[in-house]
């Protein structure tokens, strides 16, 4: 007995094993979210990786939020720069080939606030995780969906937010680089 497949005719056993394999390759392709992909990497040849990877999992598992502010030159010599959601980035990227070193991260007008300096071109875009307030007379501001705490991304200013600390990296692989770690709490 066989089952007939563009005129080739296989086995019950040839089809057992071949809708086996799709199965598993269908399993491997799609890898849990939760997956911290940094683990185990070197990352020894980037200050800002290396502080991307120590908090991978606390965004993926969602007790802590990181916006990352970028800024640098895009592949057609443009500047660039964005506040990024580094929770919702690692579900819609595969951040591996950025810890590998594969591809540098970028802004993306997707992002929660994204400016070409060179075109002022300029969007912004609520996440998940953030909603954007660009219309504050004291400028920026991201509120945390989940603890409605603010973020005031200015760094003129004294008070960040509630649970939000500010922390500047010094890198060659972009122009300016500020990581916002805020700790969302919860409510009772």
């Amino acid at each position: 007995m066989g089952v007939c497949a563009h005129e080739q005719y296989i086995t019950r056993e040839e089809f057992t094993k071949r809708k086996q394999e799709i199965e598993e390759a269908k399993q491997q392709k799609t890898p849990d979210p939760t997956d911290v992909v940094s683990e185990g990497m070197d990352l020894s040849h980037s200050c800002f990786l290396q502080n991307l990877a120590s908090l991978e999992e606390g965004n993926r598992e969602g007790y802590d939020s990181t916006i990352i502010y970028l800024r640098a030159m895009n592949e057609v010599g443009q500047e660039v720069s964005a506040y990024i959601d580094y929770a919702d980035r690692l579900q819609k990227d595969n951040f591996s080939v950025y810890f590998r070193g594969d591809r540098k991260l970028m802004p993306k007008p997707t992002d929660l606030s994204y400016f070409n300096w060179t075109t002022r071109d300029i969007f912004s875009t609520s996440s998940p995780n953030y909603e954007v307030i660009a219309d504050n007379p004291t400028g920026l501001l991201f509120r945390h969906k989940r603890d409605r705490q603010f973020i005031n991304v200015d760094r003129k200013a004294k008070d960040l937010g509630h649970g939000t600390t500010r922390r500047v990296l010094e890198t060659e692989e972009y122009l300016q680089c500020v990581l916002f770690e805020h700790n969302p709490r919860r409510l009772q």
